[in-house]
């Protein structure tokens, strides 16, 4: 799939957080990009009474091919945590049946939500990496920290601009 115009980080970030949200907010749950890492571990000591989303884009890695000059190919990798909040997401078919979903299927449906997100990546569907349970870290400033989540890792395969070098003598070339 090679899509008409190739998504820079920000680009991607706000349609992964627009395909996460039509899935969390009639859930209840709130979804936030974030610009790094120390951002996201931020917002998730941050305790709420909401679930929530938290989108980081991680780095990016040149494509190890022989081509790859040519090509202009990378690889970006993402993490979305998911966190519970305190009464987790709500289940928007379960009022008459009166119980809550399990939390493994609401992070198992986040990530089924980015499998299929078409407008982020020049190879479909997106390269699922893990899904992990977050590891607590405990911070010297808070006692007690409990976070109930899980980080899924996923990557997207990305074209970025070609250099172009003015030639000596006129033309130009492209790397």
């Amino acid at each position: 799939m090679s899509l008409a115009n190739p998504p820079n980080i920000l680009t991607q970030s706000a349609h992964i957080g627009q395909a996460l949200e039509a899935w969390a907010s009639p859930r209840g749950g709130l979804v936030m990009i974030l610009p790094s890492m120390g951002k996201l571990w931020e917002k998730a000591y941050e305790a709420t009474e909401k679930p929530l989303l938290l989108v980081c884009f991680e780095r990016e890695v040149a494509r190890e091919t022989l081509r790859t000059p040519a090509l202009h190919r990378v690889d970006r990798q993402w993490v979305v945590v998911v966190i519970r909040g305190k009464n987790g997401f709500k289940d928007v078919l379960a009022e008459a049946r009166d119980n809550q979903p399990e939390f493994y299927k609401d992070v198992e449906a986040v990530r089924d939500v980015l499998r299929v997100i078409l407008t982020i990546s020049e190879e479909f569907p997106i390269l699922y990496k893990s899904l992990e349970a977050i590891r607590v870290q405990a911070r010297p400033d808070v006692s007690a920290v409990f976070l109930d989540g899980y980080a899924i890792r996923f990557s997207t395969a990305n074209d970025i601009p070609a250099i172009i070098l003015e030639a000596p003598g006129g033309g130009s070339v492209t790397l």
